[in-house]
């Protein structure tokens, strides 16, 4: 007997959202077990609606389980979801506590968000220094977006305070390089000033 090509095609569809299924399922059990991993899988399976129905609310219960254990990446996508009020309400403190957290183990793109929030004091008290603390630890591990916002503080920092942002930032490292809990040089690479861009950040 020939096979209809036709209903191989309508088999396939049918099971794609099957195997997502039982995907779903497979990591709720693991999730359920505490592996962070698997909780930071749901929580963006359930942000995104992929293979379940959308819930905000569950993919922030799973989320919150997977940055409360200390997943950086549950821990900037939490930072995500309250700064912009996604399913929850807007809170750039909330934001800026999952942000911070994933920035002291040394994430280059926390650090930058957090170097932006202290230029607006949103969320963290508005502090030019702080930010430039924040924005050249990012920097120097290349994060482009930071190289902006340390030549927007160039502009208009003074150089008392620019000698005092980068103590901070070498304070930082020499402290967690004392605690043994950050995979980072021990002294920062300089962020030659030629190399960054001459504009604001947006």
């Amino acid at each position: 007997m020939k096979t209809n090509p036709s209903h191989l095609l309508m088999l396939a569809l049918i099971m794609v959202p099957l195997a997502k299924g039982d995907g779903v399922a497979d990591l709720l059990a693991r999730a359920e077990k505490g592996e962070s991993v698997a909780q930071l899988e749901l929580g963006v399976i359930y942000s995104k609606g992929e293979g379940v129905k959308k819930d905000m609310a569950v993919a922030v219960k799973w989320l919150t389980q997977a940055a409360e254990q200390g997943n950086e990446d549950a821990q900037m996508k939490l930072g995500g979801i309250y700064i912009g009020g996604r399913g929850v309400p807007k809170s750039s403190s909330e934001a800026a506590k999952w942000f911070m957290m994933s920035a002291e183990k040394g994430s280059a793109a926390a650090q930058c968000q957090i170097a932006r929030m202290h230029l607006s004091g949103a969320g963290v008290p508005k502090d030019d220094v702080e930010g430039y603390k924040w924005a050249d630890l990012a920097a120097s591990q290349g994060d482009a977006a930071a190289k902006k916002v340390l030549a927007f503080l160039l502009l208009r920092m003074t150089p008392e305070q620019i000698a005092d942002g980068k103590q901070r930032s070498h304070g930082f490292l020499e402290l967690k390089k004392a605690e043994g809990s950050l995979e980072l040089p021990a002294a920062l690479p300089p962020v030659p000033v030629e190399s960054l861009p001459l504009f604001a950040p947006e």
